[in-house]
Order: C-alpha cells, then sequence, then structure tokens
C-alpha cells in the first residue's frame, strides 16, 4: 500500500507557524544546494580535497539541523545516513565518487520535492524516503571494495535507471529529420520555422544548438512510442514552442533573481503567442495545440488553462518532458549548474504530477538508447 499525506514527516505543530517555518526552510534550501554543487564540482577535480569534503559534510548537516528545528522528521531520518556516508569519507574509510555525488543531489533533489508537496498541501509517497533509507545506511557502512556496487544500486533505487556516466549529455540532431516525409508546402514552412528557431537561440547564450537536442529527442521517443503524434507536426511544435519568448523583454528573458507575479504573467503568455500564429496558418492546428499545451500538467495545476491529464494531448505531454529535461541538463540564467543525464532522468520519474508517467518511460528508454549511441 501507498502511503501518502498532506503533511507527512511532521510532529503536532501550529499550523500557522510549521507553515511559515517549511516556507523559510524552502526557500533557503537552493542557497545549500549551490554549497553542495560546488563542493561536488571541487570533488570532480580533485577527489580528495579537504576543504570540498569539509563544506558538503557542513552543507548536509545544516539541512538536517534545520530540518530538526523545523520538526521534519522524515528529512532528518533521510539526511542522517547522508552524513554518516560523508562521515566515512571524512575519515577516509571511503573515496568520494562521482557516483556518490549523483546520489547527494538526487536525495536533495526528492526532499526539495518533499517541502514543495508539504507547502502546496500535495501528498507525497513517503515509501519513496522509506525505500531510500536503509540503502543509504547500507552505502555509509560499505567498504572501498564494495562501494562502486551499493553506488549503483543507489542510483537504481531512485532514479528508476540502471546507473547511467554522470558526464554523458545528448547530442543534437544536425538536420531536419522528417521534411522527407511532408508535402512540399509543409517542407517550405518547416524550414521557416526551423530558422525562426535558430534565431531564437541566439537570444540567450544557454540555448545554443537547443533546437537540435529537442528535435532529435522528439524524433527518437514518439518513434518509440508508435508515432501516435503525427510526426510532421511534432517538428512544428518543436520548432515553435518557443517562439513567444522572442516578444518578451531582456530583462524578463535574462533575469537572474524570482520572477515577480506580473513577470510570471508575462511569461506564460508565450505559448499563446507561438500557437496564435500557427493558428493563422494552414495545416498547423495539431502544432499549435500542442505547443499551447505543453505547460499543462497532468495535475491540472500547469498553464495557461490547467487542464488536467485526459484533456492534454498526447504530443504536448512529449514536449513537455523535453522541455523539462532540457531545462535540467543545460545551464540556464537562474542555475549555473547543470543536471546530469541521471539526476534529470530521477527528477522526471519522480514527478508524477508534472509529467504523463507513460511517456516518461518511453523517453528512459530513448535515452539510454542515444547515451549509448
Amino acid at each position: 500500500m501507498t502511503r501518502t499525506t498532506d503533511v507527512p514527516g511532521t510532529n503536532t505543530h501550529s499550523e500557522s507557524t510549521h507553515s511559515a517555518d517549511i516556507r523559510e526552510y524552502l526557500e533557503s534550501f537552493p542557497e545549500s544546494l549551490r554549497e553542495i554543487e560546488l563542493a561536488i564540482t571541487q570533488l570532480g577535480d580533485e577527489p580528495h580535497r579537504v576543504s570540498a569534503i569539509n563544506a558538503l559534510f557542513r552543507a548536509v548537516h545544516s539541512i538536517k539541523s534545520n530540518a530538526a528545528m523545523c520538526q521534519l522528521d522524515a528529512i532528518v531520518a533521510l539526511t542522517q545516513p547522508l552524513e554518516d556516508l560523508l562521515g566515512a569519507v571524512r575519515s577516509g574509510n571511503l573515496d568520494f565518487t562521482a557516483d556518490m555525488g549523483e546520489i547527494l543531489l538526487m536525495v536533495m533533489d526528492r526532499i526539495q520535492q518533499f517541502l514543495q508537496c508539504l507547502l502546496d498541501r500535495r501528498p507525497f509517497d513517503l515509501l519513496r524516503f522509506e525505500a531510500i533509507k536503509p540503502a543509504l545506511r547500507a552505502y555509509s557502512r560499505a567498504t572501498r571494495e564494495t562501494s562502486a556496487e551499493h553506488a549503483h544500486i543507489m542510483i537504481e533505487l531512485i532514479s528508476g535507471q540502471a546507473a547511467i556516466r554522470p558526464q554523458h549529455s545528448l547530442h543534437q540532431a544536425e538536420t531536419d529529420i522528417f521534411c522527407i516525409h511532408a508535402s512540399p508546402a509543409q517542407q517550405a514552412d518547416l524550414h521557416f520555422f526551423r530558422q525562426l528557431s535558430l534565431q531564437l537561440e541566439k537570444r540567450s547564450p544557454y540555448w545554443e544548438q537547443r533546437t537540435g537536442r529537442l528535435l532529435r529527442m522528439a524524433v527518437e521517443t514518439n518513434q518509440e512510442a508508435g508515432k501516435p503524434v503525427d510526426p510532421v507536426q511534432l517538428e512544428a511544435a518543436v520548432y515553435m514552442h518557443d517562439i513567444g519568448m522572442c516578444f518578451l523583454p531582456d530583462g524578463l528573458l535574462n533575469k537572474e533573481g524570482r520572477l515577480t507575479e506580473g513577470e510570471m504573467t508575462e511569461l506564460r503568455q508565450h505559448p499563446h503567442t507561438a500557437a496564435a500564429l500557427l493558428e493563422r496558418m494552414s495545416g498547423w492546428d495539431e502544432a499549435a495545440e500542442i505547443i499551447l499545451q505543453h505547460h499543462e500538467r497532468p495535475d491540472g495545476t500547469g498553464y495557461p488553462r490547467g487542464l488536467r491529464d485526459g484533456q492534454i494531448s498526447p504530443g504536448a505531454k512529449l514536449l513537455a518532458i523535453l522541455d523539462g529535461f532540457e531545462a535540467m541538463t543545460h545551464q540556464r540564467i537562474d542555475r549555473q549548474h547543470k543536471k546530469s543525464v541521471v539526476r534529470a532522468i530521477s527528477e522526471l520519474n519522480a514527478c508524477n504530477n508534472q509529467f504523463h508517467s507513460d511517456w516518461v518511460k518511453v523517453f528512459n528508454q530513448v535515452v539510454r538508447r542515444l547515451l549509448d549511441t
């Protein structure tokens, strides 16, 4: 039986005070995560760097201590074996590895998702934590000879995938893929859409070559699923889904801090803009629908219309996953540390409310195949 709760891992506490504590804890969490990411980056270059190991231990200990103060018992129970694991590294019983860094980051992602669920009063599956804790405890007690095996078990447990080397990334598609299947008129439109997308890439240094990466993932995933989405319409949607970003001011597009409510409203107009452009052209209604819906979520919390799972088109569900994966695995103006492929897959698998699980399963298979080529 899956154990879920609206406010898990907490003791009896004044509801309003506790909500304020959780909000403050969640708001401070990104800074702790940045400290962890920085230390892991340093250890990637120098695995025995004492200052980085100590910084990593302090950051995890701080997360645990603050969770205890907020009476977030589930987080305390999860971070204790992490602290024990890093204690083994500090004492010299274990060596820090890239896989260990991935595990730390994936656990932090789970904690952040848990906190957001608490704040939004959405259910969270506590069994996710319960399954991770004993495996983490076993990992912290491993020897040098067995630590790699324990790490692979942890990665598969958290991500739902066998271990993938963290440094791997996906290559882009170099040319149009579907044009040969399109009519001459569609081919002309697709070439035009592609040029617009390539121009959009120039708006931000973080978007370079994203068109090709998204297109390749879209092609492979749709094909793996049996082509439930018209390939030509999907290609158009990939090219045009963010064209509305062209009309946003530079100050908004490149803002590093949190967006205001007004700025968020303006940003969320971009699917409307792109869809409206295609609706005014003959033969692109399906692509327009995909674009309009690609920020909708199965649980109804997406935008612009708050559609639920059965109301969202298959192409939009697919594009949401591709867009999310691209954002996770490449630097952005608001996040300088990009996530590895395995960490991004782990997050996709955990976000059942945000991404359609059937499409995520297909995407998992495609990513693994693309990494092997």
